[in-house]
């Protein structure tokens, strides 16, 4: 059977044939693979972007007892985009069901099973978290298509990393002696004795009479506006209906991803911080506000930073550092906002 050579460039990458018993060697910038011939069409295309890997999968293993389509791996490089996959027109359609359906997104990270590791207590009797299945963060992280896919794996993981450290802290249900205090995040839905309604004058995010914006989720969206920018956001009327937050599970999830993922100048998002693509103004730098982990909490809550040591912001760095360990990746630098100004 005669063989094809491929070569894959981090513009473009096109291919016919079936994939059949590939070698492969993957460089930064391209990849070489010996293909069989067959009557298969795939095609990938790669966008331009800034720098980054990925795992993709062409083809997975055929039906138990046939071997005649093999997977292929290929790293990636200098793609922002997951490749797209493609298959033939005509008879070859019916190829299409050896496609993989391997996990992509932010389910490639984080499994049913890790999410599990993650969040022992979730399902504690003395807490409330069952409520945050995974089913429902993954639907919810689907709906944002940058949210823990971009830039190479270490980045990636440590953006999650830092989103479950962040969240974990605002919802933890282990006091600062409790055994194993890093293994009770997402105990609590709502925040427990809220000391006011969070109602602030708007125009355009104007307060329901009769309902309270006080934290809620993972992240504890707080305030009227929140609710209400968040809620455009979603197509959901949150400032009508808050306890949405604390009664969907999918919008409960989107609600605290969209706060995630988008900026509220001064402040920028914390998944820009996260991903490498903020940088400080000469007003951030002399207000000791750089790129780090540390950020994040300036970002979330103001009001744990500026005053030096604080136990809240402990708290949260020891969360994510426990994430980043089960991750396999480091913690990078300006991990507090002990000297930080505070937004």
């Amino acid at each position: 059977m005669e063989a094809m050579l491929l070569r894959a460039t981090s513009s473009s990458i096109q291919a016919s044939g079936a994939i059949g018993y590939p070698s492969l060697a993957i460089s930064n910038h391209d990849f070489v693979a010996m293909l069989r011939y067959s009557s298969f069409l795939p095609q990938l295309r790669v966008d331009g972007g800034k720098s980054v890997s990925r795992w993709t999968t062409l083809l997975s293993p055929a039906s138990p007892g046939r071997s005649r389509y093999r997977s292929i791996r290929a790293m990636v490089a200098d793609g922002e985009n997951v490749p797209e996959r493609r298959s033939g027109s005509g008879s070859n359609q019916s190829q299409c069901s050896t496609l993989s359906s391997a996990p992509t997104g932010v389910a490639s990270i984080i499994n049913r099973e890790l999410y599990d590791k993650i969040l022992p207590n979730r399902g504690n009797r003395l807490c409330e978290g069952s409520f945050y299945t995974y089913d429902a963060f993954i639907t919810a992280a689907n709906s944002f298509p940058e949210f823990g896919t971009v830039g190479d794996e270490e980045t990636r993981k440590r953006e999650l990393a830092a989103f479950f450290g962040q969240t974990s802290r605002e919802t933890t249900g282990g006091g600062k002696n409790a055994q194993d205090k890093y293994n009770w995040g997402y105990c609590w839905i709502r925040q427990k004795s809220p000391p006011s309604d969070y109602c602030l004058p708007s125009t355009k995010w104007p307060c329901v009479p009769g309902q309270a914006y006080y934290g809620r989720g993972p992240i504890q969206l707080t305030f009227n506006f929140n609710y209400g920018q968040a809620g455009e956001a979603l197509g959901v009327d949150l400032l009508s209906n808050p306890d949405l937050v604390a009664t969907d599970s999918v919008i409960c999830f989107k609600a605290s991803i969209w706060f995630w993922m988008t900026p509220q100048p001064p402040k920028p998002s914390c998944h820009e911080v996260m991903i490498g693509n903020w940088t400080p103004s000469e007003e951030d730098i002399e207000a000791n506000r750089l790129p780090g982990f540390g950020l994040l909490t300036n970002i979330i809550n103001p009001g744990e930073c500026g005053h030096g040591y604080d136990e809240r912001v402990d708290g949260r760095i020891g969360f994510y550092k426990r994430y980043c360990d089960m991750l396999g990746v480091s913690y990078g630098c300006n991990l507090d906002c002990y000297t930080q100004c505070r937004y």
